[in-house]
């Protein structure tokens, strides 16, 4: 993936994702006519976009990091079989949230959350 592909995917709002490896790829194999960017300036760069509050790190628990536009809020399923990821958009944490405050001695305020859950896809459960 080279820079120009990274820059739009992150103003198209389409809803693949960037992955770690495929930023690698397109700098280490960078194509002839593009500047070759350091591995470095990319992780500066994500670190510093993840402080601006534009992409946010997502913990599926694989092998790379992985980003997401921190605009739209949505949580994954993911099966720890294949791998398959599907996003979702219910969130009714609103509850849970209260009842968290309630039985804790040590906190008045829940400022944000991550909910990623793990199972089996239909397809891995039939095998």
């Amino acid at each position: 993936m080279d820079a120009e592909e990274v820059h739009s995917r992150l103003g198209s709002g389409q809803k693949s994702k960037i992955k770690s490896k495929g930023i690698k790829g397109g700098v280490k194999g960078g194509k002839p006519d593009h500047k070759k960017i350091d591995l470095v300036t990319v992780y500066r760069t994500l670190t510093s976009f993840e402080e601006a509050g534009i992409l946010k790190q997502v913990d599926l628990r694989t092998d790379s990091a992985r980003y997401e536009l921190a605009s739209h809020h949505h949580h994954h399923i993911v099966c720890t079989s294949c791998g398959l990821i599907e996003g979702f958009d219910a969130c009714n944490v609103e509850a849970l949230s209260k009842k968290a405050i309630g039985e804790s001695s040590r906190f008045s305020i829940i400022s944000g959350h991550s909910l990623e859950l793990f199972g089996l896809c239909n397809g891995c459960l039939r095998r």
